[in-house]
């Protein structure tokens, strides 16, 4: 059997053929559209340069680095469609106020301008501490030292840590509900008590298809909710340039790798401007804006965990009314 044979036969391939994976859906239904359309064009958004030292290769010779690279930035910008939109604010906490206060103004604009617009926002707040017996590769990368003085990045130190900064915290019982204590880095990994997705189900039930992101951290908690985000459940990501912060020395260079490869690049003023000059662009949100909705049930994929979980749920009953 040749290579090509074994590859064929033996190989996993991924499939959508139920429809189930949420990350390879056309939110806008325009791609088809757009590369039958536009497809022997050059690329607007990808500029080409020479590779001077940016990667080198150890043996030359024989494996060459090559000699060009890609700078590239989104296609799409906010007023290509109409958009239904949520802002999720992620960790932007009493714990990491100290690393996160520079960037409170810009994100209370947009919360203000989030809420005049009768627009679903998310909180997540990085939840995490010593004792919660929640540990995984996280805790092993940061290590055990410096708990006691409450200065292991990993957990949150103080009574009131894992709350949202006063500035920019929830207001209304129903704001209340939409925010989430997290024990994860992207804060679509997070699971309520019956083991069902809080934030993809939320979101699906509001009809999102364009996330505004900010808070912190760009490399961590940012980072891996983006990729999430656009890759496993489809969204057009807009990372808000100047309302997102870090406590290490790579933000900077993760927000420009992130604006490179998955993010919209725009600031809290383009943000608010085009939703104030721009009403008929944007789209109501489809269920309340409370944070419950995340329970009804999307018929967008299989929830294999859900079926067993609510087929459990019936026999108890039907066991409790004989």
């Amino acid at each position: 059997m040749s290579t090509k044979e074994l590859y064929n036969k033996f190989k996993i391939k991924a499939s959508n053929k139920n429809k189930y994976d949420a990350g390879l859906r056309d939110l806008f239904g325009c791609v088809e559209k757009n590369i039958k359309e536009h497809g022997h064009e050059p690329m607007a958004n990808r500029n080409i340069i020479p590779n001077k030292g940016h990667v080198v290769s150890q043996d030359p010779e024989n494996y060459p680095a090559t000699d060009h690279l890609f700078e590239l930035k989104a296609h799409y910008k906010i007023e290509d469609f109409k958009r239904n939109f949520v802002l999720i604010i992620e960790d932007m906490e009493v714990g990491y106020e100290g690393y996160v206060r520079h960037c409170i103004p810009n994100v209370k604009k947009l919360i203000t301008q989030f809420r005049e617009s009768k627009l679903p926002i998310v909180w997540t707040n990085w939840s995490r501490r010593h004792d919660d017996g929640h540990y995984n590769a996280v805790d092993r990368y940061y290590g055990p030292q410096a708990v006691t003085e409450g200065t292991n990045p990993c957990y949150i130190a103080g009574e009131d840590g894992i709350d949202t900064v006063a500035e920019l915290a929830p207001q209304t019982q129903d704001e209340y509900s939409c925010s989430i204590d997290s024990l994860h880095l992207s804060k679509f990994a997070d699971l309520d008590d019956d083991g069902r997705e809080i934030l993809f189900p939320m979101l699906e039930a509001w009809g999102v298809n364009t996330i505004v992101l900010c808070g912190a951290w760009t490399d961590d908690c940012l980072l891996t909710t983006i990729f999430d985000a656009v890759d496993k459940y489809g969204y057009d990501l807009i990372l808000v340039r100047d309302g997102v912060a870090t406590a290490t020395v790579w933000g900077d260079p993760i927000l420009e790798a992130l604006m490179a490869s998955t993010c919209c690049d725009m600031t809290c003023e383009g943000i608010v401007k085009h939703l104030k000059e721009h009403p008929d662009l944007v789209e109501a949100p489809k269920a309340p804006l409370n944070g419950n909705v995340y329970k009804t049930k999307t018929n967008y994929r299989e929830d294999r965990m859900q079926k067993e979980i609510d087929a459990l749920k019936e026999r108890i009953k039907e066991l409790e009314a004989k």
